[in-house]
């Protein structure tokens, strides 16, 4: 199973464990152009599969603002997107898993 954890303590922290990661695929580049450093990789995972994504949720009005957000991504077509106070010292704060594949590339 692949895992991406996402969580803040003041700063944002992050990390991202595969199984199967494609060889040759997994990196970072900064780029001072834009001022951004991209990490990158590819994990084969089955036909198929999902994410599962798990956010722990804030409390008070930051709680009641996601849930109405939550409800008006469901009424959404295709896509959506979530605005998620980043909560201090819960580095796993959103967490998204994945299931392994079993090393060869979809369609093989």
């Amino acid at each position: 199973m692949g895992i991406a954890e996402f969580g803040g303590n003041g700063s944002v922290n992050w990390h991202v464990d595969t199984r199967n990661a494609k060889p040759g695929t997994c990196g970072g580049v900064r780029d001072p152009e834009r001022g951004i450093h991209r990490q990158y990789g590819v994990e084969h995972a089955p036909k198929g599969a999902n994410f599962k994504i798990a956010i722990q949720m804030p409390k008070g009005e930051a709680k009641q603002r996601l849930l109405k957000e939550l409800q008006r991504a469901a009424d959404q077509k295709d896509s959506f997107t979530l605005t998620v106070p980043i909560l201090r010292g819960q580095h796993e704060q959103i967490v998204i898993r994945w299931p392994s594949g079993n090393g060869r590339s979809p369609g093989r």
